[in-house]
């Protein structure tokens, strides 16, 4: 995370033991590696020259400025910022950019970088190696930047409630992050996602909420990293893949990567609902390639024509299963990211992989530590 420390700081009483102590916090995490920080020249020379401030946080003011020339215009290009001010601010989320006085930074502000909230530590791994793979792409644009965060998992649908107390506590940048459980195009974010994205609009601390544009992560995971996962029954993708491709309905995006297609999703949708109108285009379109046949049952009401899962479920397309993506984090966690990366460089289906990666980056986004000689 970027953080800039606004002119106003300038009329700082810097013999108030609390603004030299938020000010200690903020140049101590910078020389750690935790997040960067800047500001103007002559604010940063005050700051350097400040008598009253540790050695250390002085010699972090110093690295500042000394490498002012070399660093500011990359830093104004960062799309995402925290701005320290010595105003009285509620705290205040502008255009990606989060307003915060002095006053509020406390001992552990963002130590360990950001705090990235996701429903399990799975999902949070598989941002974190989406960003990974977004740097490696991008290292020669900005070769020194590191990613800088730590994970909590949000145990599923309590995700809000953990949200709220880490909200509660002011001391993490979070990053919060769900699945959108959208069936369709045309549906809205489920309402689980809209209670975290309405808890960090209320601006009352820092924080940054997104969603897949898609059903779920599996749904986003590129096809050559599926390919190469072992354990992943890739054939049933490819076909999903393939189907998609000849109908131009998009259906992929919006399928049950785990389960597949079944009768009891297709038949708990509703045929007026824009999802039941969206899903019924799929169903016609799978009948007429003779992909979809009607059901014929035996004495024991089991399917003849269709595997079931439990309950009878007929599946009329396969996916892979519940482990999904278990196997690619799995993966991903035994390969070095270059080889991970090269695996995905070319494929087109890359794109929202690598998008929610420059997300996770530049929010994550730090300096190595500070070697002070």
């Amino acid at each position: 995370m970027y953080i800039h420390l606004d002119n106003s700081l300038d009329s700082l009483d810097l013999t108030n033991c609390e603004n030299l102590k938020s000010l200690g916090y903020l140049f101590d995490g910078f020389s750690e590696g935790y997040f960067i920080v800047s500001g103007k020249r002559s604010l940063l020379k005050k700051l350097y020259e400040c008598e009253y401030l540790s050695k250390s946080a002085r010699e972090a003011a110093s690295f500042a400025l000394n490498n002012y020339a070399t660093n500011q215009s990359f830093y104004n290009s960062i799309p995402y910022k925290i701005i320290i001010t010595a105003n009285t601010y509620r705290i205040s989320n502008v255009d990606k950019q989060w307003i915060i006085n002095i006053n509020e930074i406390k001992p552990g502000f963002l130590s360990k970088g950001i705090l990235i909230l996701a429903e399990n530590l799975n999902d949070s791994y598989f941002l974190n190696y989406a960003a990974e793979h977004f740097r490696i792409k991008n290292r020669k644009n900005f070769p020194l930047l590191k990613i800088s965060n730590h994970f909590q998992g949000g145990g599923g649908d309590t995700i809000t409630e953990e949200l709220r107390n880490q909200l509660d506590k002011k001391q993490e940048f979070i990053f919060c992050f769900k699945d959108s459980d959208k069936f369709s195009p045309n549906c809205e974010i489920s309402d689980n996602a809209k209670k975290c994205k309405v808890l960090v609009e209320n601006d009352s601390w820092l924080a940054f909420f997104s969603n897949t544009n898609c059903r779920e992560a599996e749904n986003l995971i590129p096809e050559k990293l599926l390919e190469n996962t072992p354990y992943i029954p890739f054939e049933r993708l490819k076909i999903l893949r393939n189907l998609d491709e000849e109908s131009t309905i998009n259906f992929y995006s919006y399928i049950d990567i785990k389960l597949g297609f079944t009768k009891k999703f297709y038949t708990n949708l509703g045929g007026s609902t824009p999802k039941g109108k969206y899903w019924n285009q799929v169903y016609n379109f799978l009948k007429d390639k003779k992909i979809i046949k009607d059901c014929e049952f035996d004495e024991h009401a089991n399917c003849k024509i269709h595997k079931q899962l439990k309950e009878k479920n007929c599946i009329f397309l396969e996916g892979s299963s519940e482990k999904t993506l278990d196997h690619v984090i799995n993966f991903l966690n035994t390969e070095s990211s270059h080889k991970t990366f090269e695996i995905i460089r070319n494929d087109p289906t890359n794109i929202e992989w690598l998008g929610i990666g420059e997300t996770v980056f530049w929010l994550s986004c730090a300096l190595p530590k500070i070697r002070f000689s």
